[in-house]
């Protein structure tokens, strides 16, 4: 695959997830608090602009408007449910076997094959040992 496309596909996983994360909110407040900061410097000292800029009782019209966004997001109850978790096989007390024909079926030619020779005595080593 190539690297470009990797690179891509993993920035838009990031700015998925900020997005996901209501990052949103958090850039449109720093350009607001950025607007006024540079609005109320204007007139004022850069200290008061500062103090008047997060003391909260001066909102901008943007500043309102992303409080009014954020209220009408609806926030989902996150309800956790705990599942039981099986890990193994629970067998039932009934097994069916139908007797009639069962036999027909086994393979008549099933042979074990057994090892006619002893193994080597001393046992094989290794080149490395």
């Amino acid at each position: 695959m190539p690297r470009s496309l990797v690179k891509a596909g993993q920035l838009l996983l990031i700015v998925a997830l900020f997005a996901t994360c209501g990052g949103h909110w958090f850039v449109l407040q720093t350009v607001a608090w950025t607007k006024m900061l540079v609005s109320f410097s204007k007139h004022e000292d850069v200290t008061q602009a500062i103090g008047k800029t997060f003391d909260g009782q001066h909102p901008c019209a943007l500043c309102k408007r992303i409080d009014s966004g954020k209220g009408s997001e609806k926030k989902q109850d996150v309800q956790w449910t705990v599942a039981k978790l099986t890990l193994f096989h629970e067998s039932s007390g009934i097994t069916l076997v139908r007797t009639d024909d069962f036999w027909e079926h086994a393979s008549p030619d099933f042979l074990v094959a057994t090892r006619g020779d002893a193994p080597p005595v001393p046992p094989p080593r290794t080149a490395a040992a």
